[in-house]
């Protein structure tokens, strides 16, 4: 009889793992490990539905970074929160959080976090309908993708720009970049950048 198929462990098994983590790396007193494994758990319970013990795990890990006076762990852990905010239709709880992390990104000299923080606002926006304040986030992180030459940022903004250009009536400026960014997408491997919305 042949042995059961493998299969890589699933979130749940995952979030397990992790748990022991944390115990060891508070043990340990690794305190950026911590921040990590505690931003891991976030993304996982948000993978599994519970958004919830995510937000938890992600104020726990952006109080952390704060007390160790760890900035990037501060921007990563406050963009996890707004996208989870956004996920939830939050969008004004949302945007609060990708502002306290894009001026924090700007502090530090981090453009692809400036660009991320951008598109991400972008996005609010037009979920809100303020496609004109969305249009110019979303031009700013394509200046910063391309200046940066960053092209998974480009391909985001790109498609940024083609969502509010759609969201003001204008189907033939959406199209051109909706196109452009398909384009730019490509050149990754990836010619579907919607799944990477989310994506630090």
């Amino acid at each position: 009889m042949s042995p059961p198929a493998r299969f890589p462990p699933g979130p749940a098994k995952s979030t397990r793992s992790k748990g022991r983590a944390l115990k060891a790396y508070e043990q340990a007193g690794l305190k950026r490990e911590l921040i990590e494994a505690l931003n891991d758990m976030g993304d996982l319970f948000s993978m599994l539905g519970d958004a919830d013990s995510a937000q938890r795990s992600f104020h726990r890990a952006l109080a952390q970074a704060r007390s160790i006076g760890y900035p990037a762990g501060v921007i990563i852990n406050l963009i996890a929160l707004a996208d989870l905010e956004w996920q939830r239709e939050r969008y004004k709880e949302a945007a609060t959080l990708y502002d306290q992390a894009l001026k924090l990104a700007r502090e530090r000299g981090d453009q692809v976090l400036v660009a991320r923080c951008l598109i991400q606002l972008a996005l609010t926006h037009r979920d809100q309908e303020r496609f004109q304040t969305g249009l110019g986030e979303a031009q700013q992180a394509l200046e910063v993708a391309r200046r940066i030459e960053a092209r998974l940022p480009e391909a985001q903004a790109l498609y940024a720009l083609g969502e509010l250009e759609r969201g003001l009536g204008r189907p033939a400026a959406a199209l051109s970049h909706y196109a452009a960014g398909e384009q730019v997408a490509g050149t990754l491997g990836d010619p579907d950048i919607g799944l990477h919305l989310s994506r630090c």
